[in-house]
């Protein structure tokens, strides 16, 4: 989830939360990493110093997302 720490990001936390999913969160500083963490997100990657792509791979052993929603870019 793009934008986990803000308003829609954030309900889309809690749903894939709430649907079983593991959630990675992307974010933008650290106070938005530990709202990210407070909301439940598995995994949180800050988009300023980390690779997202590499992030993501490594967390889910090469295979990448099933699903990325990014609710900012649609």
């Amino acid at each position: 989830v793009h934008a986990a720490a803000g308003g829609v990001g954030s309900a889309a936390v809690q749903l894939g939360k709430a649907a079983g999913a593991t959630v990675i969160g992307v974010v933008g500083g650290p106070e938005k990493a530990a709202v990210a963490r407070g909301l439940g997100c598995d995994l949180v990657i800050d988009r300023r110093g980390e690779d997202i792509v590499g992030a993501v791979k490594e967390a889910t052993g090469g295979r990448g997302a099933d699903v990325v929603y990014d609710p900012v870019g649609g």
